[in-house]
């Protein structure tokens, strides 16, 4: 899945990584120049629009600022540019999941947004850039910078049970004596959070819980860090909100609307039952090359999403550690997972 890196010269000292999605690319109104060879996007009765602003602070507009599109398969399907009003568009796209974010040469970049776009339906979304960035005339947005799909990510840490509602430093406290780590949180981190795991790699753990509680966390050496989410330094707020569960497949169905998973995996209470994990449809899914035997009874996943009912999800993100399999925000894991199992989400406030 690429990624995009804004630059901040010299050095690269500032990083915003974007997840991306699917299928064909084209240009968008007032769009940049990609140097991926593109399609033109067809225009139909059930294309859809995606129209906002990039905004510094509360009103204030950011003529010339790029902002890119994707969808959920991690390709970027159109950039733009900003008019003098701080507008931009993208047009002519089918319903899906997309995710937008836009850089300006003198702010640096925005939060991400992500947008589920029905048929037809035109959608108005702003970015925001912080005005704690400083103005910084270095910055340089560009796609000249576009990496290869990101290494598979492997978590070897020891295996981690744990059972908590409550303060997300009571998590930390517990993994960092796991790890052996000292642990430093910063006072802002005090995020009420639901966890359940049972034989899960602290690392991989670790990683769940930072993301799904919208934080940012380093190790350095014996040092382990933990702060809100920098999305200059790549840290991800757009997962904010949903929850994450570890856990079995019991079955696969390709024949409703949208594909159904049936992943055994803890609640909230954490017991352990039937999740049902809502996906792509099939046509879409074997589009991008995933066949209906891509997934199959008994393989274990980590499945992000938005709860839609009790006990029901609609799927964000999946990674299978076994092979590094992965589709969505996510990018490939491997990670020791037999028997492991965990629920992660917030607690309402």
């Amino acid at each position: 899945m690429p990624h995009v890196r804004f630059n901040r010269r010299p050095g690269n000292l500032l990083m915003a990584l974007i997840s991306l999605t699917a299928a064909s690319s084209g240009a968008a109104l007032g769009g940049a120049h990609s140097r991926f060879e593109t399609r033109p996007i067809v225009q139909s009765a059930t294309s859809g629009q995606i129209t906002g602003f990039v905004r510094r602070g509360g009103d204030e507009a950011v003529s010339a600022a790029m902002v890119i599109i994707s969808d959920s398969d991690g390709r970027i399907r159109s950039t733009a540019r900003t008019n003098a009003q701080g507008s931009f568009a993208f047009s002519g796209l089918p319903s899906g999941s997309y995710v937008m974010q836009g850089c300006s040469d003198r702010f640096g970049p925005s939060t991400s947004e992500t947008i589920e776009l029905e048929a037809g339906a035109n959608v108005s979304r702003d970015l925001r850039i912080s005005t704690d960035a400083p103005i910084a005339t270095e910055v340089t947005c560009d796609l000249d910078s576009i990496s290869a799909p990101p290494v598979r990510r492997s978590y070897t840490g020891d295996l981690m049970s744990f059972d908590l509602i409550g303060d997300v430093r009571d998590f930390f406290a517990s993994t960092a004596r796991i790890a052996g780590v000292d642990l430093r949180a910063d006072p802002s981190t005090t995020n009420k959070v639901v966890i359940h795991l049972k034989n899960v790699p602290w690392d991989l753990a670790l990683d769940v819980v930072v993301r799904t509680a919208g934080l940012g966390s380093e190790l350095d050496g014996k040092v382990l860090r933990i702060t809100t989410a920098n999305p200059a330094l790549g840290q991800d707020r757009v997962l904010m909100g949903t929850v994450a569960i570890v856990g079995t497949v019991t079955e696969v169905d390709t024949q409703s609307v949208r594909t159904q998973l049936h992943v055994n995996a803890p609640n909230a209470d954490g017991k352990i039952q039937i999740w049902s994990v809502e996906w792509e449809t099939a046509d879409y899914l074997e589009q991008i090359g995933i066949k209906p035997n891509t997934l199959r009874a008994g393989d274990q996943i980590i499945a992000t999403g938005n709860i839609t009912r009790t006990n029901a999800i609609r799927l964000i993100s999946i990674q299978r550690p076994s092979d590094g399999f992965s589709w969505g925000y996510l990018g490939p894991v491997r990670a020791p997972l037999t028997n492991g199992s965990m629920f992660v989400g917030l607690v309402s406030q």
